[in-house]
């Protein structure tokens, strides 16, 4: 695999993207393209024998590929005023589930989510207009961003149908954790096999596992990069892929 000659077809095929295309085609290029993700079965291939060298090669392939091809286009987008909060958040609301305001839980997501993903595009606009010399520490939009993805994935399984938390006789109800949702077999259903591999390798403990990282304050300065936003960034979109119908 030339990941260096993959990479250079990559850019040429997002200079006509953002040349010729619009800010929603932008967006849902990012959120149905397969020229940026790893194949899922790298991540799936060893997991199972208790090999972690086949997990470990996923997150090479995510750190040297899919983190450039995603500054690539993303940093076009916003140089050509395409991409910004406003035509996210209303690509958003028109052309995805996450614009939808759901009865149960009553979230009103793109409120919830509009604020770190205002301050990650100001921060991620000024490191490209500075050429690299002001690098940004992501924190308030990583923080932000990163702990709401165990709410993200509840609320699609609930509207999934699928089974959000677990009640014993005799005990209190226990929700269940990032990791036991993204185990969840609808979730197989739901979304495509390389986007469940992205989604594990940034949020159980053989990956990034940042869920637990972020909520326990186990982050390093060091670890709030402009990648680890890229990667939140692109699995909102991707986790936002679905347009769901709620019952009348």
């Amino acid at each position: 695999m030339d990941l260096n000659l993959q990479f250079e077809n990559f850019k040429k095929l997002t200079d006509e993207l953002v040349q010729k295309y619009t800010s929603d085609d932008i967006y849902f290029f990012l959120r149905n393209s397969e020229h940026i993700l790893p194949v899922g079965d790298i991540w799936y291939a060893q997991l199972k024998q208790k090999n972690f060298k086949a997990a470990n090669l996923y997150l090479q392939l995510l750190k040297a590929y899919t983190v450039r091809a995603l500054y690539d286009v993303i940093s076009k987008g916003i140089l050509a005023g395409k991409i910004n909060l406003e035509s996210l958040t209303q690509h958003l609301k028109e052309k995805s589930w996450l614009g939808q305001k759901f009865e149960i839980s009553g979230f009103d997501w793109i409120e919830l989510l509009s604020p770190a993903l205002g301050q990650f595009l100001a921060d991620l606009k000024m490191e490209i207009e500075s050429n690299g010399e002001n690098p940004v520490r992501y924190y308030l939009a990583i923080d932000s961003l990163g702990i709401k993805f165990e709410g993200l994935l509840r609320e699609v399984s609930r509207i999934s149908g699928a089974a959000v938390h677990e009640k014993k006789l005799f005990q209190s109800e226990r929700l269940f954790s990032i990791v036991e949702l993204l185990e969840n077999k609808a979730l197989e259903t739901t979304y495509s096999k390389e986007d469940v591999a992205f989604l594990k390798a940034l949020f159980t403990e053989h990956g990034l596992d940042l869920s637990n990282n972020l909520g326990r304050c186990y982050f390093q300065n060091s670890n709030y990069t402009l990648g680890t936003m890229l990667l939140l960034f692109f699995a909102l979109l991707r986790v936002g892929n679905l347009r769901f119908t709620q019952p009348e």
